[in-house]
């Protein structure tokens, strides 16, 4: 009876281990692309506000040169 008691121990954290697992790795994957679209977001606002710096600096550049 102590046996299978143990036994039934041992499985049930066994599968609390793999649900776990399974688990932690569906949420560092959703993490992991949340990361890249927030990267991508980023990286895209910032070519944005270079470029609107650029221009004015050129617009200052023109001004001055008049």
């Amino acid at each position: 009876m102590d046996v299978q008691l143990q036994e039934l121990i041992d499985k049930i954290k066994k599968d609390g281990v793999a649900s776990a697992e399974n688990a932690s790795a569906t949420i560092i994957a959703e993490a992991e692309k949340k990361a890249a679209q927030i990267v991508a977001e980023a990286e895209a606002k910032a070519k944005i506000i270079a470029a609107e710096a650029e221009k004015k600096v050129n617009d200052l550049i023109i001004t001055f040169n008049k």
